[in-house]
């Protein structure tokens, strides 16, 4: 199949927001896979370093999950860092012409990931039927690793749906896998924290943080500043500590200069444990 005919039928793939994909036995080839491939493939190559899983709701409620984005690395990070439960009946909204501009690409990623297109009614049938659904809060992967500003596709969904927005910070997935690399960095088999001549495999913080609801009469651009604060909050937290990250978050982690080599520099550090966990949270 040429170029010219896989768009229109990629086309036509999306705009179906990929339902196929949410059924049997398609869900079971995910499982598989995602048991026998990708969980392997991250644990022989990175640490992953997971907080705040209490948060998520205990009855599996459809929610929003609306994480920071610096790595290719962070989808299948995010997804296994989930509770079976989550993993499960979690779709993945890109932005089509990026994981879903190519046929071939469209069917892995959507068998995979379960991603589907990043458009409003595609987000509300899912958490209509039951399903969460993961957002990324910046339009493409950071170029320099640092948090930058989130668009309002996340807001205006959750305003209209009324559901919870849950934020995710990453920390660390530039480190292990800048943009324009194709495999993470210093990455070992094994399962130990060290690989051949002393090399460590990069560690890297999932922190889930504490539900945020819509109030009344709030703009989508006024619950975006929001969950683009709590998602920084919780990167914070991560090299400190909790009430650290609320009394001064910039003071103890304030960014150089935009477009600095400083700025890349240091995403690019492996990052160190820190932090200390966070008290349960009661869902009502």
């Amino acid at each position: 199949m040429t170029s010219r005919t896989t768009g229109p039928v990629v086309g036509v793939l999306a705009r179906r927001g990929l339902a196929w994909a949410r059924r049997s036995p398609t869900t079971r080839l995910r499982r598989a896979l995602q048991a026998g491939v990708v969980r392997p493939l991250l644990v022989s190559q990175v640490q992953t370093d997971v907080g705040g899983l209490e948060e998520l709701p205990p009855d599996h409620r459809p929610v929003l999950l609306v994480a920071n984005h610096a790595s290719h690395l962070d989808i299948p990070l995010l997804l296994e860092s989930l509770p079976e439960p989550y993993r499960e009946r979690t779709g993945v909204a890109v932005i089509p012409g990026t994981a879903l501009n190519s046929l071939v690409k469209t069917i892995a990623s959507s068998v995979v990931f379960n991603t589907v297109p990043l458009r409003g009614d595609v987000c509300r049938d899912l958490l209509r039927t039951g399903w969460s659904v993961l957002v990324f809060g910046e339009p493409s992967r950071s170029r320099d690793g640092f948090v930058g500003e989130f668009t309002t596709d996340a807001a205006q969904v959750a305003i209209e749906r009324q559901v919870p927005v849950i934020p995710v910070g990453i920390r660390g997935s530039f480190a292990a896998m800048p943009r324009g690399r194709n495999r993470p960095v210093l990455g070992w088999p094994g399962g130990g924290r060290f690989g051949p001549a002393g090399r460590t495999r990069p560690r890297v913080s999932v922190r889930f943080g504490s539900a945020l609801q819509p109030e009344p009469g709030e703009t989508a651009a006024g619950f975006t500043a929001r969950i683009n604060r709590a998602v920084k909050d919780l990167i914070v937290e991560d090299t400190t500590t909790w009430w650290q990250s609320l009394r001064h978050p910039e003071a103890v982690a304030p960014a150089p200069p935009a477009g600095s080599w400083r700025r890349i520099w240091e995403q690019s550090q492996s990052a160190e444990p820190g932090g200390q966990a966070r008290k349960r949270r009661i869902w009502s």
